[in-house]
């Protein structure tokens, strides 16, 4: 439970650096292997991962992201929560699962790449294998949990009386 406390703390700049790290490394990786379509000039995020060796770093890159938010979401359940005033516990209930679905979310899409012929879905050379589908799954379960927990987090740091106020976390939310 310390290491949790310890690593909570740290874990929402963590996250960020391991995100953000694995967005442009993987670039730089698949652009330099040729990996990326000619004339893509800012892929889609999931095309980074779908070859090797820039799939480790993406399934390495962002499982690290995702854990780095189970532990922010942890930490602040642990530890601001049980602050938070009875009327507002559900925003707090709501910002918790939130963001542990949307680290699951993130975690599964970046364990699962995408096909590696995606792009001949497009034109119909290809179809649609279960894997692209689970990966996109991932994806979408991280963009709409990650919007619940954005909002409900939002609302709890607003009208809440006995949390911490920080101006700055609530303006970058």
């Amino acid at each position: 439970k310390a290491f949790v406390f310890h690593f909570g703390k740290a874990a929402p700049l963590l996250g960020l650096f391991a995100g953000i790290t694995t967005l442009f490394g993987t670039l730089l990786i698949s652009s330099c292997y040729g990996h990326l379509p000619v004339g893509l000039r800012l892929p889609f995020i999931s095309l980074n991962g779908v070859q090797n060796p820039e799939y480790i770093l993406y399934s390495i890159g962002f499982s690290t992201t995702g854990l780095c938010i189970f532990s922010s979401a942890y930490f602040a359940r642990s530890n601001f929560f049980p602050n938070v005033e009875n009327s507002l516990q559900g925003y707090a209930r709501a910002s918790f699962w939130s963001a542990t679905i949307a680290g699951l979310g993130l975690v599964l899409q970046a364990v699962v790449p995408l096909q590696s012929d995606i792009l001949h879905v497009i034109d119909g050379t290809t179809s649609l294998r279960m894997q692209s589908v689970v990966h996109q799954t991932g994806a979408l379960v991280l963009f709409l949990a990650g919007y619940v927990h954005c909002v409900s987090t939002d609302i709890l740091l607003w009208k809440s009386k006995t949390l911490p106020n920080n101006v700055k976390s609530r303006w970058c939310k």
